[in-house]
């Protein structure tokens, strides 16, 4: 009978997460091992769990997608529906790790902090830093990272079950993703005293915007480093910047490895102008590039049509849209 129920209920989860986010493979995730444990535990951790999880992978999509907006590769939904976009590890394949990664890690944060998650709740911040001052003090409820990052690793890193280089790439990415998160969070203080003198504050960590985190990892992107795989470890040969997230590893000066959160990957990627459905994209003719001149643009944005269309061998089609918004004026006596 409980093994009946079981099959009911793993079933139930995978309905459940296809009604919630379509575009997401998570019945992959499911039927693996680390959520097989997970869903043995109970029901109530199990649909909380479910929940997170999707809406996670559904936030890294969005910020992937806006992330890559003026990119050749434009972090696709397809790339987020198959089990192996790429064929080999490319610098793609590891934004896609770490933004998944990011993006459920953030949830469960966040989830886990709300109370949605079974035994799991705010965090023990005075314990952690207990670095109080007369003027401030630990108080209201801090985002737990720690189990938010403990229930990621349940999900997502129990899925790479190799040992070779592109599964320890993978881990790496994992955890460059969650790192991102770690990194991206920050103290919020309320003031307390006598005509707002703030005598005294109530501080507490939480998460930032996931904006913040997804430009994190634009950057990581950015500065991506190709490494290579020996004596169970990835390593950058001799000749590479140590701006790139390398470090020089104790007694050679030739072998250089990789900081935690540096995004890493194994060989060079296709130039995305043209349509390739082994490549996972569908080229750069019909999209949309930017020509605004205004301050506070990406520099992705202000070259975006020359890397998206001249330099692909497409022609810039000007198109101009009129668009009615309502100002919402109001009349003053």
């Amino acid at each position: 009978m409980q093994i009946f129920y079981f099959i009911s209920l793993v079933r139930h989860f995978c309905s459940f997460l296809f009604t919630v986010v379509q575009s997401i493979n998570l019945c992959y995730f499911l039927y693996s091992r680390s959520w097989n444990n997970l869903l043995m535990t109970s029901t109530r951790i199990n649909l909380g769990m479910a929940e997170s999880v999707a809406a996670g992978a559904e936030l890294a999509m969005g910020e992937c997608q806006y992330q890559f907006r003026w990119e050749r590769w434009a972090c696709p939904r397809s790339a987020f529906t198959k089990k192996k976009v790429f064929r080999s590890l490319i610098r793609e394949s590891a934004a896609l790790h770490s933004f998944l990664s990011a993006g459920i890690t953030y949830t469960l944060t966040r989830n886990c902090s709300r109370g949605q998650l079974e035994g799991c709740g705010c965090a023990n911040i005075h314990s952690q830093h207990p670095n109080e001052s007369p003027t401030w003090r630990w108080g209201g409820c801090s985002d737990n990272i720690k189990m938010g990052e403990q229930y990621s690793v349940r999900v997502l890193d129990s899925l790479e079950s190799g040992q070779d280089a592109q599964a320890l790439a993978n881990l790496h990415n994992n955890f460059a993703g969650r790192l991102a998160v770690r990194h991206s969070m920050r103290q919020s203080c309320k003031c307390h005293g006598v005509s707002g003198s703030c005598a005294m504050q109530t501080c507490w960590i939480q998460l930032p915007p996931f904006r913040t985190v997804g430009q994190a990892l634009k950057r990581q992107y950015d500065t991506s480093v190709r490494v290579g795989y020996s004596n169970g470890i990835l390593q950058i040969d001799g000749g590479s910047s140590s701006s790139n997230g390398a470090k020089t590893s104790s007694g050679s000066s030739q072998i250089l490895r990789v900081s935690p959160q540096t995004l890493v990957y194994l060989e060079l990627s296709p130039d995305f102008c043209r349509a390739n459905v082994t490549a996972g994209t569908s080229g750069t003719k019909g999209r949309t590039c930017s020509r605004d001149k205004g301050k506070g643009l990406s520099a992705s944005q202000r070259r975006s049509c020359i890397h998206l269309c001249k330099n692909c061998g497409h022609k810039v089609k000007k198109r101009v849209v009129t668009v009615m918004t309502s100002c919402n004026c109001t009349f003053q006596w």
